[in-house]
Order: C-alpha cells, then structure tokens, then sequence
C-alpha cells in the first residue's frame, strides 16, 4: 500500500476530471484539487492511497491516458514527505495567498480538514519566511536584472560570442584585431546607451566597472573552455598584486 501524489496538466477539463474518475476507480482518492500554474497552465493535483506499487500505478495511468506521457504533462510519485504534509500542499490553493480558497474537485475528507490544511499551509509559509528574514510580500516580488544583465539583453545577436572569441586569438590577425576593436566598440557603445537610459551615475571608474563587468559575463555566458581560461588569466595577473 502507497500513498500517491500525481499532477496532470491539461487545459481540456473533460481529461483532468476522467483521470480524477479513473484514480477513484483504481485506488482510494483521498483529494483532487486544481491549481493553475505560474505559467498560466492549468493542473490537477490528486493524493490517493493504492494498494501496488508507485511504477504499476503510473503504467496503468498512461495506458488509459495515452496524451499525457511526458514530465510536462505527468507525474506521479509517491509521498516524499508525511501524509500531513502532502495534504497542507495540496490545501493551499493559489500560491497568491490565504484569501484563496482551495478549488476542490473531490475529496473523502471533511471540508473541516480542507480549510484546517489550508490555514495552516500559510501559516508555516509565514513563520518559514519570518526566520528567514523574507516578508511575505517581498517573496512575490519578481527579481529584477541588473545593470549587467539588461546590457546583456540589449547586445546584438552574436556579438557577446563573437568577443569571447577574439579576446581569446594568441595570434590574431590584422583583420582579426580589426574584428575585436569594432566588437568591443559595439559592447561599450550598448554600454553607454542603457547608462543613459537608466540614468547611472556617470562616473569614469563606475563605468570602466560596468563595461568590464559585460565583457567578462560575454565570456562567462557564451566562451568555452579555452576562452574562459584566456580571460580569468588576464584578470587575475591585474589583480594578484592587490591579493594576499
């Protein structure tokens, strides 16, 4: 005997509720709910209890549902964590907060133990991020790009990979040398643009920072090995003599 955690996704409802009808048909379904995803995709998720094993569960799953083999639309395993703990996830409703109720499309339970998960789902969720130093409200605040980062998303195609190249050569030519100045220009120039555009501070050290700190994450992000290495060298013999 298992206890069985499945998500299915679909955004046809006639087969979120037969898989729902063919767990209660297969196995003891304890609770199915349906949640959608920060993606917009709608999903249920269903505890149930079976009496073989976890890999016979899923085979027979696929074999009646066909479409939806695959991790994007699928999975099934059993309870890494306590029952109580499956059941506080599954209670939690929209990751938006406790306002939410839970959607519950069937359940052996009483609707007392639903909305007693539910609370106390939030409730840990706020004593985790209170000893954490995190405030509730902070958690939903998607993190913005830095400056670094948005330089990145404003470089041409293949400009970033085309520098990691040329700063590498041992022996470049005069047409390639030509190549690295023209590229590099094209980098600070983008540089200078999102300065301007975000308004930073305009500062001769601030900036040189800035463009060092794009052309290494060109090399970082997009070099391979050997070009990775030919960069850090360079930056490490400027700066050992500030080491201890």
């Amino acid at each position: 005997m298992v206890f069985v955690h499945s998500r299915i996704t679909s955004e046809d409802d006639v087969v979120l509720n037969s898989v729902i009808l063919w767990i209660r048909s297969n196995a003891k379904c304890i609770l199915a709910v349906q949640e959608i995803s920060k993606e917009g995709k709608k999903h249920i998720h269903v505890m149930s209890e079976y009496g073989k094993t976890i890999s016979t569960f899923g085979q027979k799953l696929l074999k009646e549902f066909p479409q939806l083999k695959g991790n994007q639309c699928h999975s099934t395993k059993e309870f890494k964590e306590s029952y109580d703990h499956n059941l506080r996830y599954l209670c939690k409703g929209e990751m938006s907060g406790k306002k939410n109720p839970v959607r519950v499309l069937f359940h052996s339970l009483s609707e007392t133990v639903i909305e007693d998960a539910h609370e106390r789902f939030w409730d840990e969720q706020k004593k985790w991020l209170t000893e954490k130093g995190v405030k509730p409200e902070d958690k939903k605040k998607k993190r913005q790009p830095n400056f670094i980062e948005k330089v990145m998303l404003e470089l041409p195609v293949g400009v970033a990979s085309a520098y990691s190249a040329l700063q590498a050569l041992y022996k470049p030519s005069d047409f390639e040398i030509e190549d690295l100045v023209k590229t590099k220009k094209l980098i600070i120039d983008t540089c200078l643009q999102c300065l301007g555009q975000y308004a930073k501070v305009c500062d001769d050290n601030i900036i040189t920072r800035l463009i060092n700190g794009v052309l290494l994450k060109c090399v970082t992000d997009y070099g391979n090995k050997e070009e990775k290495k030919e960069m850090f060298s360079r930056i490490e013999k400027r700066i050992s003599y500030n080491l201890f």
